[in-house]
Order: C-alpha cells, then structure tokens, then sequence
C-alpha cells in the first residue's frame, strides 16, 4: 500500500512539473527519478542488466563495384554509388538513452550508434551494426553519419543526422530545412553530382499524443510528411529517401507487469499506447497506429515522388514488430533502462531490418523484424536497391548488366535441363517408366511430410520469430503483398 502511495504521489509530482515547466517526456522523466531514491535505485539495477555491447551479424554480403558511370537514374543505384547519408527523426534515431547506466544518462544522444544515422564502428572493440556503417562496407568515404554523444546543434559531429529528441511531425519540415542547409554549404560533398540517402522516421511521438490532441490525427501528420519530403524533393538533387512507417506504440501494451521502472516511463512518455482506460479506447490506437501506416503508404504510391533522380520507398518492417519474448515475458535487452527507447542490441537489430528491406523488392519487403535476422546481399543479377520501378522483372531485362547475368542463368539451366532430358531419353522406355513411379512415390512421401509437419506444427510452442508476428498461427515472415489494409 505504502509504495501504491508512493508511486502516485510521484506521478502526481510529474503532471505538477510537466505543466508548471512545460518539459519534454525526457526531461520530466529523469527530472523525477533522479530525486527519488527509489526509482534511481530502480534504474540503476534496470541498467546493469543490459548487454553494454552486443555482437550482430557478421557482414557477409560480396561487395560489388559501384557503377562504371554515375548513374543518372535513381532505380540503377548500387550500395556502392551511395556517397552522402543522412536521417530526420526523434530520439530513436537520435540514439537517445541507447547506452544509459545512470538517469542522467537518459538525456544523452548516442547519435554515433543510432541505427538510422550513426557512424561509431565500435563499443569496446566490438563492431557496431547501423545502415551507415553497413553502407561503409561498400563506400568507406561515406559522408554524413553521426558520432558520439552529440546534439544536433553540433555540427561537426552531428552532421546531417538532424534526429531531434522529442520532435514530432509538427518539427519535420524544420529539419528538412536544416539538412538541406547543412547539405548545400558542406565542402565534404559534390552536392549536385553525388548520391544521397535521406531516412526519416518520425511519429512515435505523436502517436503518443493523439488521443488527448487533435492535432495528431493521421491527416495532420501526413500532411507535415509531405511538406518535409516535398521541401527536399524541391531543394536536393539526387536522392533516394528510406520513410519508415511509425513504430508501433500500440506494443507498449505488452510492458504491463514489466516494473515500476517501465510503468511510470510508459505513463510519462506514451499513456494513450501503454494504458487505454477502455477496450473502445485501445481500440481506437489500433486505428490511429493503422491510419498513420496507410497514409504513408497511400503518400507514396500516388507517384508522387517517381522521378529519374529521386525517390521515396516505404520501409514497412516495424509495421507488425512486437517486443521480442524470452520464457514468456518481454526481453528487456533490447530497450534502454527506460523501457521505451532502444538498447545497443534493439539498435542492431532493427538496422539489419531496415537495410534488409532497403535490398528487398517493393510489394515483397518484410513487416517485421527478428531475434538474429540475417543480413540479407545485393547480387549481381539483382545489384541495386530496390524501388517501385526496378522491382518488376521486365526492368531487368531492359538493363544491360542485370539482362546479362540473368541470361547467363537462364543458359546455365536449359543446359542442365537439356542434359537430364537426354540422359532420360538415351536410357530407354524401362528407365522412364522407373522414373516416373519414383516421381509418383516421392510426390506421395512429400504430401504425407507436409501433412505430419502441419500436424506437428499446430501442437508445438510458436518460436521466437513467431511470437514477433500479430498472428502466432502464421510462420516465416510477414510479407508485403503490395495492399494495405485495415
């Protein structure tokens, strides 16, 4: 009873400052718990259980060649033609709290290790996974990731990761406007000449307003999107643009009876996501979450932005992302000690996702991501990154390299073909006849595997990667079909 009281004495503490200072989550947060022993102590012990480094996939992938010329076309960019990288955000992207251990720490901005924009290649010794560092692999004069614990306002560290903790879409366009600044002055790039990929990834936060302002409805938000995208599509040459849908709020909702740590954040940072007071109202979060998903997918493939020289393609991976589980609760080595932010390893993991998606087909890209997802490569026949013009197989046929290497396949199999059909033809009407019958019983053995394997399936435990999928009956991962709907 006593720490009932105690915690709604402090909760009712942070409405008091809140209102009063007018504070970000963040600072009004930490502003509380430093104060208070209890919850110091609880952040303390919420911090020493987390990985300080995390060990992610190795990278794999063959590094092929940047093209012969600059390419012209934004649907004929390799990895290695990359040259300038840079992100617009919130705090996720910031890298706000990722290696906190004190409630100070919680104000920092890992912004070298976020996993949309930060260049730090190691935490002690240790190589650090971000889409920056990942594209470095390809172009090691790659320019505009962040480093160290730096605020936007550093210039020389922050660069063109303008990721601003707390920021909202009502601050997208001025960060557009910012990286745009910063672009055109740098000496560090050919601004007109040089390849560009641009990540924003904004709306958690006002996901975690909408159901107490009006302002946040998906329209609104979309509409400030917009502005952004058409500010740089107006003002920068040369630009292929990463726009993640929102991260789920909706999935804080899992946290419950994760701690007072975790309890009091969620209050402060996402009470609309964390604790609906009404089914109707959880359900309403579920239909501002699912409007926010189907504006930004309804932005882009109005065409809007299908130019030669720039383009926008949605990457949906977070879109169907639940807290990973460990024995049946959420595994809090992917947060951050206050329970909303990422942790090193929850950074890796989601930029593993996000370059995955990057190399995979519009209308077949992943809408969720895993516990050791692999690193997925480029190819030769496949080289460049995906848009909604090179992902149909017609456009490979008409590009010179690509047409080559698929041409080499296609011989490689009607040869192999060719020669299996010869040697079942030489061998006689008594050798097809063997054939056959073991085609039929092989065909048998195979309907007779999948129908145990199912059996088996539908009474086993879902596994890791199933428990992130919003049906736990399904299997594998969730794919795009190119139709959103709710």
């Amino acid at each position: 009873m006593n720490r009932l009281l105690c915690v709604l004495l402090v909760l009712a503490a942070f409405v008091t400052i809140y209102e009063a200072k007018k504070l970000s989550w963040q600072e009004e947060f930490v502003e509380k718990v430093k104060n208070n022993k209890t919850l110091s102590a609880a952040f303390v012990q919420e911090a020493r259980s987390k990985p300080k480094v995390y060990d992610g996939n190795a990278f794999t992938c063959d590094i092929l060649p940047p093209s012969d010329d600059v390419p012209t076309s934004v649907h004929r960019l390799r990895p290695s033609d990359i040259k300038v990288i840079g992100v617009l955000g919130d705090s996720l992207s910031a890298g706000t709290g990722i290696l906190a251990r004190t409630i100070l720490g919680d104000l920092t901005s890992w912004r070298g290790l976020a996993f949309t924009g930060g260049g730090d290649e190691t935490v002690d010794n240790v190589a650090v996974v971000t889409l920056p560092n990942i594209f470095k692999k390809y172009n090691p004069n790659l320019y505009g990731y962040g480093l160290g614990t730096s605020k936007v306002d550093n210039v020389a560290m922050s660069r063109f990761s303008v990721a601003n903790p707390g920021d909202t879409s009502a601050d997208i366009v001025g960060q557009a406007e910012l990286i745009v600044q910063r672009m055109k002055i740098s000496d560090k790039i050919d601004f007109n000449n040089d390849w560009k990929v641009i990540t924003i990834f904004i709306g958690g936060n006002d996901l975690c307003r909408v159901c107490r302002n009006k302002n946040y409805l998906p329209e609104n938000y979309i509409s400030k999107v917009k502005d952004a995208i058409d500010y740089i599509h107006a003002n920068v040459p040369r630009v292929f643009i990463n726009l993640l849908e929102p991260v789920n709020v909706t999935m804080l909702y899992n946290f419950k009876f994760t701690g007072l740590m975790c309890g009091i954040a969620h209050i402060v940072a996402c009470n609309c996501a964390a604790n609906p007071w009404t089914k109707a109202a959880a359900q309403r979060m579920v239909e501002r979450v699912e409007g926010y998903v189907h504006e930004v997918n309804a932005l882009v493939d109005s065409g809007r932005y299908e130019k030669d020289d720039f383009t926008v393609v949605v990457q949906p991976f977070f879109r169907y992302t639940l807290p990973p589980h460990t024995n049946n609760e959420v595994d809090m080595s992917y947060f951050a000690p206050d329970c909303f932010h990422f942790s090193l390893k929850g950074q890796t993991d989601a930029a593993l996702a996000l370059w995955n998606n990057m190399v995979e087909p519009v209308g077949k890209k992943r809408l969720n991501w895993y516990e050791g997802e692999k690193l997925e490569c480029p190819t030769k026949s496949r080289p460049y990154l995906y848009t909604k013009k090179n992902s149909v197989a017609s456009f490979y046929e008409n590009d010179d390299f690509s047409a080559k290497n698929l041409a080499e396949n296609r011989l490689l199999a009607k040869s192999a073909g060719s020669n299996d059909q010869k040697a079942v033809t030489s061998s006689g009407g008594g050798v097809l006849l063997m054939v056959a019958l073991a085609s039929v019983a092989v065909l048998a053995l195979v309907i007779l595997g999948s129908v145990l394997y199912k059996r088996h399936q539908n009474k086993v435990n879902c596994s890791s990667r199933q428990r992130l999928l919003p049906n736990p009956d399904r299997s594998g991962d969730v794919r795009y079909n190119g139709n959103f709907q709710h």
